[in-house]
């Protein structure tokens, strides 16, 4: 432990571990060196596991990025995928059953009888091409009509994430009101169902669904049934009532005035499908078939028109308020813009020690949110500003 000379101070750390730093050591590997060869093994293998932790983090970040690549590739497709799907599938539907509506039997005079395809005359239902036709088309209408099914599944499949039980409504039973979880806009797995749900409340939050079959069974399952036009309109006037139950009870949409825009369109289409059948029963056009059909089509004519003239007027209505919320959002960020200049004029007069005007000091009174908290801090800062330069009094000790 004497340094060099016996000066009797302590000999620098690299000459008192001379025997373990030693580089000729390292080069030469002679006997006695024994503590050295041990650190060195203990640092080849730091150097061995620091480069195999290199690696497995450089190898999880690249797992990182191709998974949040992958999901945003998913997000961007099964978008797409929905979209899509959303707006050709009642089209398609219907262009599908139509495939499948053939007229009446027509008797020829002879054992057989006729029957052509109501979109295409010069088809005869009865042959061989329609009849292999029909077996493939058949096919694609289930695959088209479970595409609200996928929809479905993946909206039970967030369930969870989607919508949950409020803890400050829950009734003696242990059940409580649902409510939307709010979610990030760039959350990839509900990213591309938000259109799905966005405009339904939390206990009908798969409602587009069911809406989805109901607008397929008006413009495409209707008509492709083998039933008289009498029985057609008969369904049609119980699937409307059935839906106006629906929209009456449970309400299934976030804004009042859809739902209230939801009730009159079942009762236009009740109000059709029910003239509808009084003309094919014959109640209807059974004295004066022209002066009945005028009625009716001036009846059909006032009835679509009233609700197209509904949804203009609640359209507008929606349109001027949100005008009117904007000009009052711009009138109050003005209004707080001046009231923040006014104070910041005041404290700057005040801080500077010079006394304002009677103007400058009226200005800051009257147009401040608030003025007595405004003036209260001009005060303050004007008596710092005072106390700083040496004007003002110190206050007398507690």
């Amino acid at each position: 432990n004497q340094g060099p000379g016996g000066s009797g101070r302590k000999a620098p750390l690299r000459a008192r571990r001379g025997s373990v730093m030693d580089a000729p050591a390292l080069a030469t590997g002679k006997p006695g060196s024994g503590k050295f060869d041990r650190l060195r093994a203990t640092r080849q293998s730091m150097s061995h596991f620091q480069a195999l932790d290199a690696e497995t983090v450089k190898k999880m970040q690249r797992d990182s990025y191709d998974k949040s690549e992958a999901a945003k590739i998913y997000s961007q497709h099964m978008q797409a995928f929905l979209l899509v799907t959303y707006l050709i599938l009642p089209t398609m539907s219907m262009v599908q059953f139509r495939g499948l509506s053939c007229s009446e039997e027509i008797d020829l005079g002879t054992s057989e009888k006729y029957q052509y395809l109501r979109v295409q005359t010069t088809i005869d239902c009865n042959g061989d091409a329609h009849k292999s036709f029909i077996i493939i088309n058949w096919c694609l209408i289930l695959v088209y009509q479970a595409m609200p099914l996928v929809w479905l599944t993946l909206l039970l499949g967030v369930r969870d994430r989607l919508v949950t039980v409020n803890n400050d409504t829950k009734k003696a039973s242990g059940e409580g009101a649902l409510q939307k979880v709010k979610y990030s806009k760039n959350d990839v797995v509900l990213s591309p169902l938000k259109f799905l749900v966005f405009d339904y409340t939390p206990d009908c939050f798969v409602f587009d669904v069911i809406d989805m079959y109901r607008r397929i069974a008006y413009i495409a399952f209707l008509g492709a049934l083998p039933f008289s036009k009498t029985m057609k309109a008969t369904f049609g006037i119980m699937i409307s009532i059935f839906f106006l139950m629906i929209h009456t009870t449970f309400k299934p949409y976030v804004k009042d005035t859809t739902n209230k825009l939801a009730e009159f369109a079942d009762y236009q289409i009740f109000f059709a499908y029910f003239l509808a059948l009084m003309i094919e029963a014959g109640l209807i056009g059974k004295h004066s078939k022209t002066e009945d059909a005028l009625g009716v089509g001036i009846a059909l004519a006032f009835v679509n028109l009233l609700v197209l003239g509904i949804v203009a007027w609640v359209s507008t209505r929606a349109v001027m308020r949100y005008k009117a919320k904007q000009r009052a959002l711009a009138n109050e960020i003005k209004m707080h813009r001046n009231v923040f200049e006014n104070s910041a004029k005041g404290i700057t007069v005040m801080l500077s020690g010079d006394k304002p005007n009677s103007f400058q000091a009226d200005r800051v009174r009257k147009n401040s949110l608030g003025g007595q908290a405004a003036a209260a801090a001009a005060a303050v800062a004007g008596h710092l500003g005072r106390r700083m330069s040496g004007r003002a009094p110190k206050p007398a000790p507690l």
